[in-house]
């Protein structure tokens, strides 16, 4: 017996195989996917699941999206905080914690010709921090090409945005980072 192949008569063809529109074979056409998608479950289930079950074939491709999405629709919490320092002080350190897909960003606010510098000291190696000025759109330091250390000369005046993260291969696998980050702004 010669098995036909799966994909055979995906065109809507008569028996002398001439071809038809498809808009005009509409019902044969999702009559041919329907059988298809049952072929594919079928051989799916068989392999992976060790049954013929299309149902469990479904349920088992629909984990497997969900799985795959979950990520996109995970619950990232950004978080702004204002970075205050004590009256006199030139510097403020604070510990706190990302996970997963989180975001921190630290409002610091300085005036152009002070220095600024920032440590930031985490317990993950793939957590990190960026620098944006005021009105800008592009940081002016990425930590995960510069490190954990940044010191400059300010250019502006105004709220620098300092965004603490996590690297998108550790986010996914939703781990946490534990850090401490000190600002200190001189001059």
């Amino acid at each position: 017996m010669q098995r036909r192949p799966v994909f055979a008569g995906l065109v809507p063809s008569n028996s002398q195989g001439v071809q038809f529109p498809l808009f005009a074979h509409v019902r044969l056409v999702k009559r041919r996917m329907e059988v298809l998608r049952k072929y594919f479950i079928c051989r799916w289930t068989d392999r992976v699941a060790g049954g013929s079950d299309g149902v469990l074939g479904l349920r088992l491709i629909a984990l497997v999206i969900a799985l795959v999405y979950a990520p996109l629709s995970a619950d990232a919490h950004d978080r702004d905080v204002k970075v205050r320092f004590k009256p006199g002080a030139i510097s403020s350190t604070i510990k706190d914690r990302i996970k997963g897909y989180d975001v921190v960003r630290y409002r610091v606010g300085a005036n152009s010709g002070q220095v600024m510098s920032i440590l930031f000291s985490p317990n993950v190696p793939a957590c990190y921090f960026n620098v944006t000025p005021p009105g800008a759109d592009e940081a002016i330091f990425n930590g995960s090409g510069a490190g954990n250390e940044f010191s400059a000369s300010l250019e502006a005046s105004g709220d620098y945005i300092v965004t603490a993260y996590l690297m998108r291969n550790e986010a996914r696998r939703g781990k946490t980072c534990t850090y401490s980050i000190t600002f200190e702004i001189s001059g």
